[in-house]
């Protein structure tokens, strides 16, 4: 190639992150038999959004096998390299090894990959160089015009700290795996890592002009999951969703996945919940859950002019409520599951706090609290401050096997320190698939808007979304034996007509024959 097209590839590399991984990255890492073209339609539109520098908060969702790995996490840090000789780049995994295997496979391509040599020579590395500079897969250092702690590249596992170092660029790809999908302690772990990562980022206020840049690179392993719960609550995120198959009916990629193979995950009842999951990206399609995502609810906490808590939500014939708290009707329902085992696969004990405006009858769900508890003090502490916060009318537990002690504890211990809870056990519903049956009577409730959340409650948010394809379902089922408080009474609007209407029929009637 003569020097001036060498040049023309090489600027359209550097402009061009698709470009760069077809024609720089794929022909040396990926044999010829096992190659596939990369497309456009999927490739490019997904490498397109990740260089685009408009925001510092990219979220990539593909389906899985679909390259995304290797054309995101471990090709464009090379590329970012190229662009800026400064970056500090930080590559992360649910797991520690692979993150690492994915700097093995960039310190690779600075090594041996003859196609980069060629058209950036500058990043062949002298024979001497990882002697004396870090080099292994943990840090790797690149030549640079900056005088930095960290490394340029580095690799961290979810629940793994940076030990002081922070990154300009950093990629997250698939934090949240199938242990966290099947473990509510992984889940929670990986939540509390990732509601720190700003620490890991050397400018992490995206409002500032040299923000740090934040990559989730992903596929979804569910309803619930943690990409849904930051789509969900975080603006500063861009998020694009490519699917194995298009709005047509296409595939998107169909050397990589037919439309024969499409059609037979989704007529497959076990492989259909992979295929909107992980190939679509769409674990709420299908009816994979029960739970519509458009029929949650919301409402907001604040205060009245002296200060008493109150809620604020739109009810149902769009007219906005303002509602002291102390004016609700107010029940709690406790399901306890004390275990001397923190284990992930012990049962957790929830409470769940619900008001009713008895105007609207709308109902607002106050607290909806969960946690695995080895020792019952921890339970009866919960207990007694939620009591003292809402003062609930009723109060009602499972009583189950062992459970009917806990029942008679917090009775005794309310007398002693001489705060009456009036708390009662709940019907024995032994039936099969009776907590199922419990949980799916929300619907109703649910889809006519009847029922409000507030969206600090992202583990009942998750098992609502996830049910009942979800690992947990310990507040979704304390909602459910709430219904047993809510027997229909009649609105104060609903008393107020049927009054209206009785007058008028009372005036037309003949006080002598009563009719």
């Amino acid at each position: 190639m003569d020097k001036e097209n060498k040049e023309l590839v090489r600027q359209l590399c550097l402009q061009s992150l698709f470009h760069f991984v077809e024609l720089i990255i794929t022909p040396y890492a990926i044999p010829e038999e096992e190659r596939l073209d990369l497309v456009e339609s999927v490739h490019g539109r997904a490498l397109r959004f990740i260089q685009d520098p408009s925001s510092h908060r990219k979220g990539l969702l593909m389906p899985r096998y679909f390259l995304k790995s290797f054309c995101v996490t471990q090709s464009k840090p090379i590329w970012d390299y190229l662009r800026n000789k400064n970056e500090r780049i930080l590559i992360g995994h649910e797991v520690f090894d692979i993150a690492q295997k994915f700097l093995l496979f960039i310190k690779k391509n600075i090594e041996e990959n003859y196609i980069l040599h060629y058209f950036f020579p500058e990043i062949v590395l002298p024979d001497s160089w990882p002697r004396n500079n870090r080099w292994s897969s943990e840090a790797l250092d690149m030549p640079r015009t900056g005088v930095y702690k960290e490394p340029t590249f580095w690799p961290i596992g979810v629940g793994g700290s940076s030990q002081g170092l922070h990154a300009t660029k950093c990629y997250l790809d698939d934090i949240f795996g199938k242990k966290a999908r099947d473990s509510e302690v992984v889940r929670t772990d990986t939540r509390r890592w990732f509601g720190n990562v700003n620490e890991l980022l050397v400018t992490p206020d995206v409002t500032k002009a040299n923000a740090s840049d934040l990559y989730i690179i992903a596929t979804h392993w569910g309803p619930g999951d943690i990409y849904c719960e930051i789509q969900d609550s975080d603006p500063r995120y861009k998020w694009l969703i490519i699917p194995a198959e298009d709005n047509q009916g296409n595939p998107t990629w169909p050397e990589k996945m037919s439309s024969e193979e499409i059609d037979r995950m989704k007529a497959d009842p076990s492989d259909s919940i992979i295929f909107y999951t992980q190939m679509q990206n769409s674990p709420m399609q299908s009816g994979l859950t029960d739970f519509d995502v458009k029929w949650l609810k919301y409402y907001t906490k604040t205060q009245d002019e002296n200060g008493n808590p109150a809620i604020e939500y739109t009810d149902q014939e769009k007219k906005r409520r303002f509602v002291l708290v102390k004016d609700l009707t107010i029940t709690a329902i406790i399901d306890p599951a004390v275990s001397e085992s923190k284990a992930k696969n012990t049962a957790r004990t929830a409470i769940v706090i619900v008001g009713v405006d008895r105007e609207t009858n709308s109902k607002i769900v106050l607290e909806a609290w969960a946690d695995r508890i080895s020792e019952p003090k921890a339970l009866y502490k919960k207990v007694f401050e939620f009591h003292k916060k809402y003062h609930p009318r009723r109060w009602g537990i499972e009583t189950f096997a062992q459970q009917n002690f806990i029942l008679k504890a917090i009775r005794e211990k309310s007398r002693d320190v001489g705060t009456h809870i009036p708390i009662s056990e709940l019907p024995k519903d032994v039936g099969k698939n009776a907590k199922e049956i419990r949980v799916r009577s929300l619907q109703d409730d649910f889809s006519g808007g009847g029922i409000y959340i507030h969206e600090s409650m992202r583990d009942l948010k998750a098992e609502y979304l996830a049910f009942p394809q979800g690992s947990t379902v310990d507040l979704m089922d304390a909602l459910g034996y709430q219904k047993g408080f809510w027997t229909k009474k009649k609105t104060i609007k609903e008393k107020a007509e049927s009054l209206k209407r009785w007058a008028a029929y009372k005036k037309n009637v003949n006080p002598i024959t009563g009719y």
